[in-house]
């Protein structure tokens, strides 16, 4: 498919926002950055946006009739292989790195026992827990989660084809509605009958509430692939969209304060680990409007820097996940600083490093194929 590049910028946009967000919580500073980093634009965030994407895209690329369903399948479950090899290698580096950070200054042993208490107290039986995704640090919850939502893109994809897309967006919405009644606490028998001497940390987002954004992101993705979608046709509902997303905006950022509504009272309504209704809403509306963007001025939101980021996005996302952790030590250190949002800044900055080697090897295979064409 031809790529949109819109949405790749949005893709490299949320990364850098994730980038600066996870770097500020990491080691516990404040930053002005966060005023833009941090749910800007109301009640919803950008690894939100990150999975809504995901999903929209996989609808979109693995419905491709050129493909005939076996190879989709195939190619899906390549792709969340693809995932896991990442999440295991990024794993494997976040370990060295708190190693060595360990062994360099013994006083970080506190903020890793904090942020991957299982690696610290057991390794070896972590290490083989978190092969099965059934053990997370901080921050290594994404990448294992779309590998599971990859896995399942086949069994959507079948039900779409057959025509059974409401039956599915039904399914997910149960799913997301029964997410609430379940908590970690409640898998803990299943996780103590393979793991009893470990606690329980399958990570901070609830896969049973989160599908949702995947599942609906396909959906789209897959209906709009078959050209039986036109969401734009009355500029009433842009309209009434726009509104409801100002509102969103305003209250958010504080106009309601009088009538004791606060960001207490919001976040209540958005919960982010269990995908609360409000934020669903905000981010289905915000997707919405910046679709009609895309559609109406096809350029406008093209950035090349964040649009190569949103193409590189797996390398780019592998990448930060291991230099939050190496940074740490070293922000921790300045957080009370002039310096400190500078050294986030040009940290972030590092993002482009995987995206242009990943362009460069892309590039060099193919022009190994060019020069080299296999013969039938």
């Amino acid at each position: 498919m031809n790529r949109i590049d819109g949405l790749d910028t949005l893709r490299g946009l949320f990364l850098v926002l994730m980038m600066i967000n996870h770097l500020v919580w990491n080691s516990g500073g404040q930053t002005v950055l966060q005023l833009v980093s941090l749910q800007p634009l109301g009640q919803v965030g950008a690894a939100e946006g990150f999975i809504f994407i995901s999903g929209l895209l996989a609808g979109f690329i693995y419905t491709n009739q050129k493909y005939t369903p076996s190879q989709l399948t195939r190619k899906a479950i390549s792709r969340a292989f693809t995932l896991y090899y990442y999440h295991l290698i990024c794993l494997v580096l976040v370990l060295m790195v708190a190693w060595i950070s360990i062994t360099i200054n013994p006083g970080m042993r506190d903020f890793y026992l904090f942020i991957m208490p299982n690696f610290i107290n057991a390794p070896e039986h972590a290490a083989w827990l978190s092969a099965l995704l059934l053990n997370r640090p901080a921050y290594f919850d994404i990448l294992p989660m779309y590998t599971l939502f990859m896995l399942l893109l086949p069994l959507m994809l079948l039900m779409l084809r057959k025509g059974f897309g409401p039956v599915l967006l039904l399914l997910s919405l149960l799913l997301w509605l029964a997410s609430g009644w379940i908590n970690q606490a409640d898998l803990a028998p299943l996780f103590n009958a393979i793991s009893p001497d470990l606690a329980i940390r399958v990570g901070y987002f609830d896969p049973f509430a989160w599908q949702l954004i995947f599942v609906v992101g396909v959906c789209i993705g897959f209906y709009r692939r078959q050209g039986r979608i036109n969401w734009y046709r009355y500029p009433s509902l842009v309209w009434l969209a726009l509104v409801l997303c100002a509102s969103m905006f305003l209250v958010h950022h504080g106009a309601l304060l009088d009538l004791g509504i606060h960001q207490g009272v919001l976040y209540a309504l958005a919960d982010k680990p269990e995908l609360g209704w409000l934020r669903l809403v905000n981010l289905l509306l915000l997707a919405y409007l910046f679709g009609y963007i895309i559609k109406r001025w096809p350029h406008a939101l093209n950035m090349a820097g964040l649009s190569l980021l949103g193409r590189h996005s797996l390398q780019v996302f592998a990448w930060h996940t291991v230099v939050i952790f190496i940074a740490t030590p070293f922000l921790f250190a300045i957080k009370q600083t002039p310096y400190y949002s500078l050294a986030i800044l040009a940290i972030t900055c590092s993002l482009f490093i995987p995206a242009l080697i990943h362009q460069g090897w892309q590039q060099r295979a193919q022009r190994r194929i060019v020069h080299h064409p296999i013969r039938a």
